[in-house]
């Protein structure tokens, strides 16, 4: 899919989130379509917040997150508030938007699913001076989300399952797990395996040498 047919998805996925997200409308910004306006943050019925933000597409959207700016000068882009150098939001650790995007994506439900929560977990830093649910920057971060996908941040059995998902290999429902649990493969790894397996060997690669040099260092502090 080239650029021009992204964007052209993009503003086609933007006219329908309009029409769940009023207070956002469809322009353009340096060349690009985008969506711009107040995010209204709501529970019960009940509005909560509202952040002034602009959402852009990459050139290779929806392979990965369209870009998230907060433009009302509330919060100050850095690091600490998760925000990536250049100004965009830092919605999620690489493994996981790669596998949400594979999963597939809409605009409409990458607002719901993904926006709207991580501005309220802003909200909530702001509020209390703390994220509510907050994961560490960097390669600390990818280990993190790697360990949360897993559901384990024990070396052994991480390298375990990332090598095993590198092999594609097919596993029934009810074989017995491969990492060694005792357990039926369904009741363990399943969930695990199917969201790795959408990620390439060289992804994969990367993330067990980012899990290595990051947990091993933990390990020795």
């Amino acid at each position: 899919m080239g650029m021009l047919e992204n964007y052209q998805r993009f503003e086609i996925e933007a006219k329908e989130a309009i029409k769940s997200h009023e207070s956002l409308k469809l322009t353009e910004h340096e060349g690009s379509p985008c969506l711009e306006g107040e995010l209204l943050l709501s529970s019960h019925g009940i509005l909560i917040d509202k952040y002034t933000i602009r959402i852009i597409p990459t050139t290779i959207y929806p392979s990965n997150f369209p870009h998230v700016y907060e433009i009302g000068g509330r919060i100050i882009p850095n690091i600490d508030w998760h925000f990536y150098s250049d100004g965009h939001c830092c919605l999620k650790a690489p493994p996981e938007e790669i596998i949400i995007c594979r999963k597939g994506i809409n605009l409409l439900s990458f607002i719901d699913s993904i926006v709207v929560p991580y501005f309220f977990n802003q909200k909530h830093r702001e509020t209390f001076g703390y994220f509510l649910t907050e994961r560490p920057h960097g390669n600390k971060g990818i280990a993190h989300s790697l360990s949360e996908i897993v559901g384990s941040s024990d070396l052994n059995t991480l390298h375990k399952v990332l090598s095993f998902a590198k092999e594609r290999q097919r596993v029934e429902r009810t074989d017995t797990c491969f990492c060694g649990s005792g357990k039926k493969f369904r009741h363990c790894h399943k969930k695990a395996i199917s969201d790795l397996v959408l990620l390439s060997d060289n992804e994969l690669n990367y993330f067990l040498n980012v899990l290595i040099s990051t947990l091993a260092r933990t390990d020795r502090n």
